[in-house]
């Protein structure tokens, strides 16, 4: 793997006047937390980077840098770590503005590590595609940081991109890795945020089986009481498996009316493009 020593170049990430943030980080969560337990002693820096709601872009391209640089001599066993942390930092860098037309597609992606940042015109920013987050769990799904990305993916529908790329019903994809998961991994410390997100997956299509107008049609109807029976049974187990959760309270309130049979209006993993 190259290292990386032209990243200010090839990214082209320089603060300008007009610079566009990039989407919104939620920043300080429990994984960000967990990121700066795991890398406090060589990154001191990485706690504020990934607290302040407008970190300092010349210390989060250094510290990126570092990080990056540093995976190839890691040991396995740290690299995926390394590489979520740089991941949150690809996501909260201001990458400055410029016509989608100035950039040519063979510098969109770092070299070795291929970071790949995606020009949304309606937003008129960069977006940053999340790469190493699929890369971790490619390479590291085995391990604890690998379940753990397995889990922000799906609830970013496995679409990391922010035009919808992968088409509107990520529900269908969210579905099927969710159920691969569960029967897979039958002890992981995950199981639960799995069945919560394929609930709103099934409850997502039941929902379109209702719609009509350009949100609903056959393809939604074929299935959607299956779906609503599957997404009744995960709520279920969620409430059993944590009842004094958010998600469980959540699942609750659902339901009450999916065992009616009444539309949730559910969108979870639906994708539109605004």
């Amino acid at each position: 793997m190259r290292r990386l020593r032209l990243l200010p170049l090839v990214l082209a990430v320089l603060l300008i006047e007009g610079s566009v943030p990039a989407a919104p980080m939620d920043r300080g969560s429990a994984l960000d937390r967990q990121l700066v337990r795991e890398l406090r002693a060589t990154f001191p820096r990485l706690k504020a980077l990934l607290a302040e709601d407008q970190p300092d872009q010349e210390q989060m391209r250094a510290t990126l840098m570092r990080l990056l640089d540093s995976i190839p001599d890691s040991p396995p066993e740290r690299q995926p770590v390394l590489l979520l942390a740089a991941d949150r930092l690809a996501a909260g860098l201001w990458v400055g503005w410029q016509p989608a037309s100035s950039w040519k597609p063979q510098r969109k992606r770092l070299p070795g590590y291929q970071l790949t940042y995606e020009w949304v015109p309606r937003q008129a920013r960069w977006a940053y595609m999340r790469d190493l987050q699929r890369r971790v769990w490619e390479n590291y799904a085995d391990t604890e940081w690998g379940e753990l990305t397995f889990v922000l993916l799906t609830n970013q529908g496995w679409d990391t991109s922010s035009t919808c790329a992968n088409g509107r019903d990520q529900f269908r994809e969210v579905i099927q890795r969710g159920e691969e998961f569960l029967a897979a991994r039958a002890e992981s410390p995950h199981r639960m945020e799995v069945m919560f997100a394929l609930a709103q997956a099934y409850e997502t299509w039941f929902s379109l089986g209702q719609a009509s107008g350009s949100e609903g049609g056959p393809a939604y109807q074929q299935g959607a009481d299956e779906a609503r029976a599957k997404a009744v049974v995960y709520y279920n187990q969620v409430v059993q498996a944590a009842p004094k959760s958010e998600q469980a309270a959540y699942a609750q309130q659902r339901l009450s009316r999916l065992k009616l049979s009444l539309d949730t209006n559910q969108r979870r993993f639906y994708c539109t493009y605004n």
